[in-house]
């Protein structure tokens, strides 16, 4: 059976009516409007992360009615007429099921995603929770399903436009096959330009042309009968054409409980691990605004959907009306189209056109850019080592037109084929969507999936899926053979993901366990952190290693021999010699308005911190500091404008010189590692945080003395290299944090470093460095001269000089 949102096509033969020159001048313009917005953001677009998400600083209003036009296509503006026309307005159950997902993806995934600092795809997580070949399937799936969609869709924005807008720039192709390229052409060449930006901005044009023309089609049905709105209404009110909550056949397309559950997990799967939705959540500031971009998004799809059946009511009375208007043999899908072809006025028919070549270019412009990034992100930065900003740039760019191609490819197929195979191309987002929601909640709901169960658990899901498809479509052999009764398919999610979680999580049982640093922040309710803070404007820090944003990962970091630039942060780091010190007891488990100090480098407890202070807000600060009898104050790692969520206090143990400005050079000690809570400005001249303190979990869990003297031999191994004479006594006077000796000189890149000083306890520290050591030596040995060479890569610049 056919679900809500597609429909049946009506004759691509039929005759076209030329448009009033007006209606031209109306279409021209929206042309003209977003193919200029792509050439203005291309003036943006420096790099990948301009591309992608927009620097980060979309307006989250834009965000969210460019998540709402992404999923109104151009299918629904046609067809979902027709349904109230040949039904009531059962369609409008569905909107439940959107609130639904909307509240389980606000509370659950977007604070996920927002996270993880600098994530620009969905899939990202899959690997910071699982691994990567479970990333690889999910950004696989994605993107396989909005090629379908998004080529299925541009065959139904098609045939109305092929209908009315006589085109003949093809000898020999029918207008809906000209109209397919048209569209795809357009799209392409504004979404190459502009990016995300230029997608985001021209979606809230097509949204609002969209809803303008759905409302003008209303009133010029309206203006056709006589009584106008209240009489409208009475009338619709007793053919039963206002009803809307069908308890009848609870688990049939048009029943209460598949609006709700059934719809509702397909809607949980686009709006929470889909691309295009997540693209935008990451596009604005922070995660509050990725929410009411989401709520508002979900809002206006409902004012969407009302108006679009209130049009089919209106139609219906229209016609009932005036029967002599509407061809013999017309079907309900058949009604808008010849309604704009026969009744609708010149102007206001070029804006309905409009309105159709608007959901046309919203559902794929989308589809090209968040597929680019998909492919970009996940496969091409991922798997290849060395790849420049620009080289990005060009691939982004370069997966843009052959997606568009084969999308425009797609379309043809479906147009020739017919609408058979366009109902089994939607049917592929079912079928993915399952899996691929599955795979999320494996990873946020549960402690023991591994990375091999989810990946199997996705597999089978979809396959099931498959397996459970409406049979007629002559895809499911599989399901013909195994004997399984075609369903709805509005409840394919539900039953891939149902088998995902399933057979995912049975796999896992069979395997071992997850390491816990995979589940911190990645699990809920397992040490879950606040998202990191992004700086303020005001209280930005110029520290940048290599311009990106920190890495979270705990696995075996990228091994980097290459000259590094030291961390400076406007001159507050000031490179004098290190060392450490004994560790004193831990201090309350919460601090409040902690005075934070953002830097280019990562502090660890008991590591001695020459500082330079030159601002007036850091002298503030190192004042407050000195005068409130050793009060600790944060020095937390700073890139790209963005805090880390873990830092480590520090209090200042002398005063090495004071300058007639009132410029101080300090030595600090790190005390504690911590967590932000609350980043605040605005209660002094520098930044302020709530922060709980963060011991050392599982504290019983002994290090082995074998692990210990492992790290110990690579690391004075690594310094024999480097050419320093190792010195046991580092190793000695801090034993119960050996890891943070070892960290400070072990070739580590400072997102690397970040890194250990986020793990939490000694053991998984000194795990982590022995891999990296075991990785690190043999290269290091191979080189000539390494003893010049590491000299003057820049990673032991701070190393106590020999004595």
């Amino acid at each position: 059976m056919r679900r809500p949102g597609t429909q049946r096509a009506p004759g691509t033969d039929a005759p076209s009516h030329p448009m009033h020159i007006l209606d031209w001048i109306i279409l021209g313009a929206y042309v003209a409007v977003v193919v200029g917005l792509g050439v203005w953001a291309n003036r943006l677009q420096t790099d990948t992360e301009a591309y992608f998400l927009g620097n980060r600083g979309v307006r989250w209003w834009a965000a969210g009615l460019s998540i709402i036009a992404t999923s109104f296509s151009a299918a629904s503006v046609l067809s979902i007429p027709g349904f109230a026309y040949a039904t009531d307005l059962f369609y409008l159950q569905y909107q439940f099921g959107d609130v639904f997902a909307a509240v389980a993806v606000v509370l659950l995934f977007v604070p996920f995603f927002h996270s993880i600092e600098g994530l620009t795809t969905a899939y990202e997580y899959l690997e910071k929770r699982f691994d990567l070949k479970t990333r690889l399937l999910g950004s696989t799936m994605f993107m396989f399903a909005t090629l379908l969609r998004g080529g299925a869709l541009l065959f139904a924005a098609s045939l109305l436009f092929s209908q009315i807008v006589p085109t003949d720039l093809f000898p020999g192709l029918p207008g809906v096959e000209e109209a397919i390229i048209i569209f795809g052409l357009i799209a392409i060449v504004y979404t190459v330009m502009g990016g995300i930006s230029a997608v985001i901005w021209t979606d809230v044009i097509q949204f609002l042309i969209m809803t303008g023309g759905v409302i003008a089609a209303i009133v010029t049905a309206l203006n056709g009968m006589p009584g106008g709105w209240g009489a409208a209404l009475a009338n619709a009110s007793e053919a039963g054409k206002l009803d809307f909550i069908h308890t009848g056949d609870l688990f049939a397309s048009s029943g209460l409980v598949t609006a709700v559950f059934g719809y509702g997990l397909l809607a949980l799967s686009l709006y929470g691990t889909n691309q295009q939705p997540v693209q935008r959540y990451m596009t604005v500031e922070s995660p509050r605004e990725a929410q009411k971009a989401l709520l508002l998004g979900v809002g206006a799809g409902a004012l969407g959907v009302f108006l679009s059946l209130m049009l089919g009511v209106f139609l219906f009375l229209f016609y009932e009306q005036n029967a002599g208007l509407l061809p013999e043999g017309a079907g309900p899908d058949d009604v808008m189209p010849i309604f704009v072809q026969n009744q609708v006025p010149p102007v206001i028919t070029g804006g309905l056109v409009a309105a159709v070549f608007a959901a046309a270019m919203s559902s794929l412009d989308s589809a090209l850019n968040s597929t680019a990034a998909a492919a970009t992100v996940d496969f091409l930065t991922r798997l290849k080592e060395e790849v420049s900003e620009q080289q990005r740039l060009f691939f982004a760019k370069v997966v843009v037109v052959v997606v568009g191609v084969l999308g425009i490819g797609v379309g043809l197929y479906a147009a020739r084929t017919g609408q058979l195979v366009l109902d089994i191309i939607l049917e592929f987002v079912g079928w993915f969507a399952g899996g691929l929601l599955g795979l999320f909640l494996l990873g946020m709901l549960t402690r023991r999936a591994n990375g091999h169960g989810a990946f199997v658990g996705a597999v089978v899901g979809t396959f099931v899926a498959l397996s459970a498809t409406d049979n007629n479509s002559g895809l499911s052999p599989v399901g013909d053979a195994m004997g399984v009764p075609p369903i709805s398919d509005i409840w394919l999610t539900a039953i891939g993901t149902a088998v995902t979680l399933a057979v995912g999580y049975a796999i896992s049982l069979l395997g071992p366990r997850v390491r816990p640093e995979q589940l911190e922040d990645t699990t809920v309710g397992w040490g879950s952190a606040p998202p990191r803070q992004r700086l303020r404007p005001g209280h930005a820090c110029a520290a940048r290693e290599g311009g990106r944003p920190l890495s979270t990962s705990k696995t075996l970091p990228r091994l980097n021999t290459a000259r590094q630039k030291p961390a400076v942060a406007r001159g507050h780091f000031m490179p004098l010699p290190l060392a450490l010190s004994h560790s004193r007891p831990l201090m309350a488990e919460r601090l409040e308005s902690l005075p934070l100090f953002p830097l280019g480098l990562v502090l660890y407890p008991g590591a001695r911190q020459p500082l330079h202070i030159f601002e007036e807000r850091y002298k503030d600060l190192a004042s407050d500091c000195l005068e409130g009898d050793g009060r600790p104050f944060g020095i937390v790692l700073a890139e790209d404008d963005v805090l880390a969520s873990v830092g480590a206090t520090a209090e200042i143990e002398t005063v090495a010189k004071r300058y007639d400005d009132g410029r101080l050079d300090l030595v600090s000690r790190g005390v504690e590692r911590f967590r932000t809570e609350d980043v605040r400005s605005g209660e002094r001249s520098y930044l302020t945080a709530d922060v709980e303190l963060l011991p050392d979990a599982g504290e019983g869990d002994a290090v082995p003395p074998d692990l210990r003297e492992r790290a110990i031999t690579q690391h004075m191994k690594l310094l024999e290299l480097a050419g320093h004479t190792p010195r046991p006594d580092l190793y000695e006077d801090a034993p119960e944090r050996l890891s943070f000796v070892l960290a400070q000189n072990a070739a580590l890149e400072t997102r690397q470093k970040q890194d250990v000083l986020e793990l939490r306890s000694e053991r998984e520290r000194l795990d982590f460095l022995v891999e990296h050591l075991e990785a690190l030596l043999p290269r290091v040995e191979k080189k000539q001269s390494t003893r010049e060479r590491i000299r003057s890569n820049g990673h032991f610049k701070d190393f106590p000089q020999e004595e």
